[in-house]
């Protein structure tokens, strides 16, 4: 009775206040409130084949590349919690001069066979941090918000100078969900990787071939599994607080 009595007079009350507040400080955080980030991830590729073997692929003669760049800015509204943006772009480009694909009795051969593509990604998130145990230099990620690409290609036989070819527009919008890791280089340089993982999306694509024939596509998907095509790898820097 008397234990119960100290816990409930304003002393007692006071201390576990205190208790509280404690506990509150030591919580880890990694992005304070008042914050933000700047960084994203950039990437190139480049091949030449010269008369080059690739499986049932023979003889294969081709140059191409793929570029892209992912700028990204967050603000943090709250600890580990903050709202951002990022903007991609991306091209790709392949010319095969030759290329024979050879199954048993069956061959298949290309000539002069161009393609190139650009696209733009463009997403507005919310971010969370979940320190792990009680350490700042490492945390989970997620993003989750509304995105759009809008891509263009054409594949054409390049060499020969004829409109030949199709031309195609793809337009995408969703809802993602992106989780990740983040790892502190030093207190304000930070490693991170995230992939797909869940969302909701319609594309709706048009063509032209031969800029006579016209064709139209849509889709809608949900899905919910890691998605490794949507690897990101890439660098943030955090200014402000920390």
């Amino acid at each position: 009775m008397t234990a119960l009595l100290l816990a409930l007079s304003p002393g007692g009350l006071a201390r576990d206040r205190e208790k509280i507040v404690r506990y509150d400080d030591l919580r880890p955080v990694v992005a304070p409130k008042g914050s933000f980030l700047i960084g994203g991830s950039a990437s190139f590729a480049g091949h030449t084949n010269d008369n080059y073997d690739f499986a049932i692929v023979k003889g294969i003669n081709s140059v191409g590349y793929s570029i892209a760049a992912t700028p990204e800015v967050c603000y943090f509204f709250s600890d580990n919690l903050g709202v951002g943006a990022r903007v991609g772009y991306g091209r790709n480009m392949m010319d095969i001069s030759s290329a024979k694909a050879e199954l048993t009795s069956l061959s298949m051969g290309l000539e002069y066979y161009y393609l190139e593509s650009r696209n733009i990604n463009t997403m507005v998130f919310l971010r969370y941090y979940l320190p792990v145990a009680d350490s700042k230099r490492i945390a989970f990620h997620v993003d989750a918000g509304l995105g759009a690409r809008f891509a263009q290609s054409k594949n054409s036989e390049e060499h020969t100078g004829a409109v030949v070819g199709t031309w195609e527009n793809n337009n995408r919008f969703g809802l993602y969900v992106n989780p990740g890791v983040t790892a502190f280089l030093s207190n304000r340089v930070a490693m991170f990787a995230s992939v797909g993982m869940a969302g909701i999306s319609y594309s709706r694509k048009s063509q032209i071939h031969n800029q006579v024939y016209n064709g139209k596509a849509g889709s809608f998907a949900i899905s919910y599994l890691v998605d490794v095509s949507a690897l990101s790898i890439g660098i943030d820097i955090f200014l402000g607080k920390r």
